[in-house]
Parts: structure tokens; C-alpha cells; sequence
């Protein structure tokens, strides 16, 4: 399997001690291959775009989440133009 291509998606910011344990869980995947996201909800807005930006490039991707964080991310979607 190559792991070369795949990201992972954390979540931080919102308790400590799920940082740290996120923080660890981030060194393990990257010792294995895998690419490293994380989604700082001290800097949502930042955050947002950067997240786009990855979720719009031809790569597989996965979730690591505590508590359900990141659960309820909304997004506003571009209105298609007309005859869309």
C-alpha cells in the first residue's frame, strides 16, 4: 500500500489533552507515510480554506476526530451559474 499519496485530517484547539493525544497519533502516521492536515479551530477561518484547497486535490483522505470536533463544519457552496 502506498501511503505516500494519503492524507490525514486532525482536528485541534479545542482541549488540551485531545491535542496532545492528537499530536501523538500525528507522529505515528507520519513515521508510516501518511501526510499530515490539521485543522486549527483557533484559526477557523484560515483553516476552512487551507481544508478546501486539500479536499480539491485528487488525493485519499481520512478523519481523525475526538468528541465529534469538526463534526458540524459547514461550508457555504458557490451558487452555479445559470445553465449549470
Amino acid at each position: 500500500m502506498n501511503c505516500l499519496l494519503k492524507t490525514i485530517i486532525y482536528f485541534k484547539g479545542v482541549y488540551d489533552t485531545l491535542d496532545l493525544f492528537t499530536d501523538h497519533l500525528i507522529g505515528a502516521f507520519e513515521s508510516m507515510g501518511y501526510g499530515t492536515f490539521v485543522y486549527h479551530t483557533a484559526n477557523e477561518e484560515v483553516s476552512k480554506k487551507m481544508l478546501l484547497r486539500l479536499l480539491g486535490e485528487s488525493q485519499e483522505f481520512a478523519a481523525v476526530t475526538f468528541n465529534n470536533l469538526g463534526y458540524n463544519l459547514s461550508f457555504e457552496q458557490p451558487e452555479a451559474a445559470e445553465g449549470e
